[in-house]
């Protein structure tokens, strides 16, 4: 799955939407230290702002 800025996304948990805002560190030669992260927020919700690993983000996350 490709995760693309300004997408929404449904938690397989909890089935909340959330909104991706920016993906981070994707130019980063040194994914140890400064892995692909995604930035993303609660669609229509609180606007709390979250982050985790693009690869965590695949495994709990899918497109609407």
């Amino acid at each position: 799955m490709k995760v693309i800025p300004g997408e929404v996304y449904n938690h397989k948990g909890s089935g909340l939407p959330y909104e991706v805002i920016l993906i981070s560190n994707s130019k980063s030669n040194d994914e140890d230290k400064f892995p692909v992260t995604v930035v993303y927020h609660e669609f229509g919700g609180n606007r709390n702002i979250w982050s985790r690993p693009i690869v965590q983000f695949k495994e709990r996350f899918e497109l609407c």
